[in-house]
């Protein structure tokens, strides 16, 4: 998928498969659902005090087909670490941060925002608050 280019930083629509499908592998998801309730918050960027490395950390389940959110915590947070290559989930991650209008970044605003199909030629902003494509098709 990362040589068809299905899998890129290039245009909103890859950069935004893209980051789901690092963040389902890397984390866990369960299909949909859980990518359905993400917050902006639940999944932090930290630095690793000892090595200096950046790491993603999914710091809030909101329950699960396992969890239910009710005090079933999982015994630890799962992150996912910088690889520093072509699939590096630290890499997508700010970019896709990047792209987003500031107003969105807050902790409790939704993870996955509509794509703004109506922006300016060469607008870095690439999404906006709004029901997207996928939230209509659940």
């Amino acid at each position: 998928m990362f040589h068809t280019s299905e899998f890129s930083a290039e245009n909103p629509e890859a950069l935004q498969r893209t980051v789901w499908w690092l963040l389902a592998l890397h984390f866990g998801f369960h299909a949909r659902y859980e990518s359905r309730r993400l917050k902006w918050g639940d999944i932090v960027l930290q630095t690793d005090n000892e090595t200096g490395k950046e790491f993603l950390i999914w710091k809030s389940e909101r329950g699960s087909k396992t969890r239910r959110g009710n005090g079933d915590t999982r015994a630890f947070n799962p992150t996912a670490l910088a690889t520093n290559n072509e699939r590096c989930p630290v890499f997508y991650y700010k970019e896709f941060k990047s792209h987003r209008p500031e107003e969105m970044n807050s902790a409790d605003g939704p993870f996955y925002l509509a794509i703004n199909y109506r922006r300016r030629p060469g607008s870095n902003i690439w999404y906006m608050r709004g029901t997207t494509r996928q939230e209509r098709d659940w």
